[in-house]
């Protein structure tokens, strides 16, 4: 796994591979030969014993089939077999984890120690994070009081392409939906938009945020090669941190105005805002409260970036491919025509009833490259994927892998699996029946594993 995992010269330069300069085919190769002859022991020892197995497990079964008249199967393919169950199943969580940690960009500013996005779900900062945006801003009540929030930027939007274009102007919909989706989690949190349609009044933290979303998105040659880190060569840390300050900066001021204002406050408790900027603070004056300042600015720094430029970006993407597609995009005009007429605004009460657009967001999501973790590549032809891992982080990829064509097989404990990791295979085994060659649970078993989860 280490040798897979080190950056190889032949992988950037394909004229070189011939040379081996690093020796790493050598290595791999040696490394190879010692595990095939451990494998190679494990098949001998099961032959000789051929009198007393009886289908005990995996191996068992592979040899089973290895015998059969006409099989194409012989020991080669068996020690194939083996060594990618093992590389799958032992090396993947660490990794995963590692390599997620090391991105130059986030460590930059020192946000992988506190952001909830990187930190483990271990951790008690975590769950109290986790807690937070469960009851404070995705909650049914927040949702509720927030209703009124989201149809006045909507309808902001709405105004102002209609006046760019009675003006004859183009409009950039990926910055208007950026300053849409801005100024309404600015009011979820301070009550106050923070974004503006007109550029020549753009504001810093705008600019901030589109700048840090920019570097992050640059290829950095540290996250290739750590040896290099420390020199920077492209300026990527140095221009991370001072955007992060002025981010830091920006929410530090309206915090300490917040702080001012409620200090000042004669009147009850409930005659303030009430928004998810005073439910933190409380959270910061609570008696032996863990959350500190810096912890609040690297918080809404997660919620600003995580909930701006995706937003943006995918209804980009979304009405680029609509634009490709004139058919699809009639189909969605006459599903909104339909629902709520060409004169009346769309409500949240109106999103379920538009299957049509809703698949259009899901196939713009599976189609479109700009999430940087989606794998961009088709399968020439039908591919299965045999998973084994009870980490429900596996979910997303295993997702993802779906969607690329993969039929996904799943190896996982009965008594600890998660629905999500349920719903993303096609065919599940627990370990018990994959070790011991027996059949894989059927539609109803996996639907009572999930509800029995739901109840948990």
């Amino acid at each position: 796994m280490e040798i897979s995992g080190k950056p190889n010269l032949a992988d950037f330069f394909p004229f070189l591979g011939f040379l081996d300069l690093q020796g790493a085919r050598k290595e791999a190769r040696l490394l190879m030969h010692k595990l095939f002859r451990v494998f190679q022991g494990f098949i001998d020892t099961k032959r000789s014993s051929n009198a007393s197995r009886n289908n005990n497990d995996m191996l068992d079964s592979l040899l089973d089939i290895a015998h059969e008249k006409e099989s194409e199967l012989d020991d080669n393919n068996i020690k194939h077999l083996l060594l990618d169950l093992f590389l799958a199943g032992v090396d993947t969580s660490s990794s995963a984890v590692e390599w997620a940690m090391a991105d130059e960009t986030v460590r930059a500013f020192g946000h992988h120690e506190v952001s909830i996005a990187w930190l483990p779900s271990t951790s008690s900062r975590w769950r109290l994070w986790r807690k937070v945006l469960a009851t404070k801003l995705f909650s049914r009540e927040r949702h509720k009081a927030t209703k009124s929030v989201r149809s006045k930027k909507a309808k902001e939007l709405i105004t102002f392409i209609i006046e760019r274009g009675e003006r004859g102007f183009s409009v950039d919909i990926a910055r208007a939906c950026f300053i849409t989706s801005l100024n309404v989690i600015s009011n979820v949190v301070f009550s106050i938009d923070l974004g503006g349609y007109d550029p020549r009044a753009s504001t810093e933290l705008q600019d901030s945020l589109s700048r840090m979303m920019e570097i992050m998105g640059k290829p950095n040659l540290a996250n290739y090669f750590p040896s290099l880190e420390f020199l920077d060569i492209q300026g990527i840390r140095k221009e991370m941190k001072v955007c992060s300050e002025r981010l830091f900066q920006i929410f530090q001021g309206l915090i300490d105005a917040r702080i001012a204002e409620r200090s000042s406050q004669t009147g009850p408790r409930d005659a303030l805002r009430g928004d998810l900027l005073d439910s933190l603070i409380d959270l910061i004056q609570e008696e032996g409260s863990e959350v500190d300042m810096n912890d609040i600015n690297h918080f809404l720094c997660d919620l600003f970036i995580a909930g701006t430029e995706t937003n943006s970006t995918t209804v980009e993407w979304a009405l680029a491919e609509l634009l490709r597609n004139p058919e699809a995009m009639a189909n969605a005009k006459v599903e909104i025509n339909f629902i709520v007429g060409p004169n009346r605004y769309v409500r949240d009460s109106n999103l379920l009833e538009f299957p049509y657009l809703q698949a259009v967001v899901t196939e713009t999501l599976r189609v479109g490259q700009f999430n940087p973790n989606k794998m961009s590549f088709k399968l020439l032809r039908q591919a299965s994927l045999m998973a084994i891992t009870d980490d429900r982080d596996f979910s997303v990829a295993l997702h993802q892998l779906r969607c690329c064509g993969f039929n996904i097989l799943l190896g996982c404990p009965e008594s600890s699996t998660s629905n999500a990791l349920l719903l993303t295979a096609a065919t599940v085994w627990s370990w018990n029946s994959l070790i011991w060659g027996q059949k894989p649970f059927t539609k109803s078993e996996i639907e009572d594993l999930i509800a029995a989860n739901l109840k948990k």
